[in-house]
């Protein structure tokens, strides 16, 4: 079947993307897990017991903490089960666009009819679940991307006050900070800026190694962005596929 052919490939990109935003956001997260965890050091912060999440960051009494960890989990874990998935029905789709030897079309002839039956049309059953997985993918992702949205701008927003602290900032200038600085400077400053607090052990310090954390964060939602509109195409094709009907009657030769 020619969708096979296309939804190979699209199974195969979705996979690709889902994977690229799993191993980015994965990057960043490991990277400042420690570093960002400091919520224990606020003798009023009760509620968090590890706050060492990138994404809904907040500007403390003294120390810049992260959000909580069970953000990242799930904005990291979200897209494991869409690249398993994607995989399998790649392989799936492109075994049957390539290797399958059923003829596309059979036409039976009965005492009073002529019907046309596609054969490689997949089962009507296993049509309603692979459309049911791919809406349920479709708003997992979709989930996923506005999480990792208001997160990345929330910690953008937090981290200025942070900066305004430092540069012991009045004025104009502060304006001009909450204002006009772009969240891609606030995060390059935090790579550059943010220090490891004093009581994590040396093992466990970042050192001379950095990371592009802005670029990074923006590859793993752009690349979750392309996963949700390749899922919404195979959600559209699903759902046309069940629309057709696998036998048609092409001719009735009762008189």
């Amino acid at each position: 079947m020619k969708a096979d052919k296309y939804l190979s490939w699209l199974y195969v990109i979705s996979s690709a993307s889902s994977l690229l935003s799993l191993i980015c956001i994965s990057i960043v997260w490991f990277y400042w897990s420690r570093t960002l965890n400091t919520c224990q050091t606020s003798d009023t912060d009760y509620t968090n017991g590890n706050c060492g999440c990138i994404l809904f960051g907040t500007w403390g009494e003294f120390y810049f903490r992260g959000g909580g960890i069970t953000v990242c989990y799930f904005v990291t874990l979200a897209p494991l089960p869409v690249v398993i998935w994607s995989g399998i029905l790649a392989l799936y789709h492109g075994y049957r666009a390539c290797c399958s030897v059923t003829p596309i079309k059979l036409t039976l002839i009965t005492k009073d009819r002529v019907k046309s039956i596609n054969t490689q049309l997949w089962p009507l059953g296993l049509m309603v679940f692979f459309t049911v997985m791919s809406t349920s993918i479709l708003v997992l992702m979709l989930t996923s991307l506005l999480v990792m949205i208001v997160g990345y701008n929330q910690t953008c927003h937090q981290y200025k006050k942070f900066i305004v602290s430092n540069l012991n900032a009045n004025g104009a200038l502060v304006r001009a900070i909450y204002e006009r600085l772009p969240c891609e400077v606030s995060y390059d400053l935090m790579d550059y800026l943010q220090p490891d607090p004093v009581y994590i052990d040396y093992r466990y310090r970042r050192g001379d190694w950095m990371i592009d954390t802005d670029l990074l964060l923006k590859l793993s939602m752009e690349s979750a962005i392309v996963t949700i509109i390749i899922y919404f195409v195979i959600t559209v094709v699903n759902v046309k596929c069940c629309r057709m009907p696998k036998v048609r009657n092409v001719l009735n030769t009762q008189l």
